[in-house]
């Protein structure tokens, strides 16, 4: 045996062992003791939508809390929170246009949303062009594992890191190549990698090398707005959509990418509300008033009925906007926050019937090879 099969071996091995750490993470049960959340997200049913948290209502949240700089707010050009299953926290970095930044957060055990310290390289008001963030597009994602953050700064190779176990900021080694002002970042536990997304480019950071690289160029997407989702039911990333794009993607825990079925619209940021149902597995785009959910296994999409969302808008034509989604896997739902002034709400969804299926313990088939079908 070369000593290459036998990194390969190696690596394929703690992959499996680091799927299972991770499907125990996020299967598993909640805690014994009652929340509001919990108690919430047992009594909705398939396809409706309920507040959890409604301007001034006690729990801390408010429009004012999402609110900076007027006429600007943090939820302007959002994708999605962070969701740690340790915690029990859900965790969003946003920023308001050419306006203040915003690290908020929403804990479970307490229903109680509040703003956090300002990290130390948060410039904001008065950065040079449109901040740190630029708005929060899809630039922060999670280590599900350990509670480590990442956040990419506005149209630059940098991302910093917040390590939970230390309570500390780094900087990551910049990027290798140039990605859209508005990108995709997205963490891959089984690979240990972070996934970087932006105009047909695919880049990984390996944390144990501590190194970025290069997977791959000229992928057919939207030039900027892009996203990419975790889904650990299948194991895989999913990315892709951008401006005028219904491009999908699948990165699975051997590092190959694989082109998948468009959309049958254009999907991104400010364009659909996206998430990963927890239960299914399936990818979720909500347009204005329309539903389209992908399914891996058979690689299709398929139009549901998006029900019958609360949202106090003015412009009916703009529910995508000033908004962002987090998938909460401990409880089967997904969690949507809207911008509405004084009308603003914090609302549960669930699109499946059932509770979040256990974890799928088969390892992955190959080691890492960075290789595009």
């Amino acid at each position: 045996m070369t000593q290459r099969t036998q990194n390969q071996r190696t690596r394929a091995a703690l992959v499996w062992m680091l799927g299972g750490v991770m499907c125990a993470l996020l299967w598993a049960p909640p805690p014994s003791n009652a929340t509001t959340l919990s108690d919430l997200a047992a009594a909705i049913q398939p396809g409706q939508w309920r507040i959890l948290s409604s301007d001034n209502d006690g729990s801390g949240f408010s429009g004012s809390m999402l609110a900076v700089e007027p006429p600007a707010n943090i939820l302007q050009f959002a994708d999605k929170g962070l969701w740690n299953p340790n915690t029990r926290q859900v965790l969003f970095f946003g920023e308001g246009h050419l306006s203040s930044m915003k690290f908020i957060s929403y804990t479970e055990a307490t229903h109680h949303w509040q703003i956090e310290p300002k990290p130390p390289w948060d410039c904001t008001p008065g950065c040079n062009l449109a901040g740190v963030l630029g708005h929060s597009y899809h630039h922060s994602t999670i280590n599900p594992i350990n509670g480590d953050m990442y956040v990419r700064r506005y149209n630059s190779r940098t991302v910093h890191k917040f390590t939970k176990a230390t309570n500390t900021w780094a900087q990551l080694p910049n990027m290798p190549e140039d990605l859209p002002c508005c990108a995709a970042l997205e963490y891959f536990p089984e690979l240990g990698t972070l996934v970087a997304v932006g105009g047909g480019i695919v880049l990984i950071y390996e944390e144990s090398a501590n190194r970025w690289q290069t997977l791959a160029t000229g992928l057919a997407m939207g030039p900027y707005h892009n996203v990419a989702y975790y889904d650990a039911a299948n194991r895989i990333v999913l990315f892709g959509g951008g401006n005028s794009s219904g491009d999908l993607y699948k990165i699975d825990a051997s590092g190959t990418i694989t082109k998948l079925r468009n959309a049958p619209v254009s999907f991104g940021i400010n364009a659909t509300i996206n998430a990963v149902d927890p239960i299914t597995g399936r990818l979720l785009v909500f347009g204005n008033s329309s539903g389209y959910e992908y399914d891996v296994a058979s690689n299709t999409w398929n139009a549901f009925d998006p029900g019958s969302d609360p949202f106090p808008v003015s412009n009916p034509d703009s529910r995508v906007a000033d908004t962002m989604a987090t998938a909460i896997p401990t409880y089967g739902v997904i969690m949507v926050v809207h911008y509405e002034g004084g009308q603003s709400r914090a609302y549960l969804y669930k699109h499946a019937p059932g509770s979040v299926p256990p974890p799928d313990t088969t390892p992955p088939s190959a080691p890492l090879n960075l290789q595009v079908q």
